[in-house]
C-alpha cells in the first residue's frame, strides 16, 4: 500500500506553506535475505514554502525539505536521507 497526504495553507497573496507525508509498505518475494521475504516500510514527512506571483512571469518559487526513512528486515536496504530543493514553477 501507499499513502500520500499534504495540507497547504495560504498565509497571504504571495506566500503559502504546506506539510505532508508519504508512506508505503512493500513486500518482496524473491530476495537474498535468506528464507524470509523482504519487507520495507518507507516514511517521508515533508514541508515547503511557496512564494507566489512575485516574478514577472507566471512563476512561483518553492523551497521544500523532505526526510526519508526506509526500515527493512534486510539491513542493506535500510537508510535515512535528507532532501532539500528549490524549484521554479511556471504556469502556461
Amino acid at each position: 500500500y501507499e499513502l500520500d497526504a499534504e495540507y497547504r495553507y495560504r498565509l497571504s497573496d504571495h506566500l503559502a506553506v504546506s506539510a505532508g507525508a508519504r508512506a508505503r509498505q512493500r513486500d518482496f518475494d524473491r530476495t537474498t535475505v535468506g528464507p524470509d521475504t523482504r519487507s520495507d516500510t518507507f516514511v517521508a514527512p515533508n514541508a515547503s514554502l511557496t512564494i507566489q506571483s512575485v516574478l514577472r512571469c507566471a512563476c512561483d518559487i518553492r523551497a521544500r525539505y523532505e526526510h526519508r526513512q526506509n526500515d527493512s528486515n534486510d539491513s542493506s536496504a535500510e537508510y535515512a536521507a535528507h532532501q532539500g530543493s528549490i524549484s521554479l514553477i511556471a504556469r502556461f
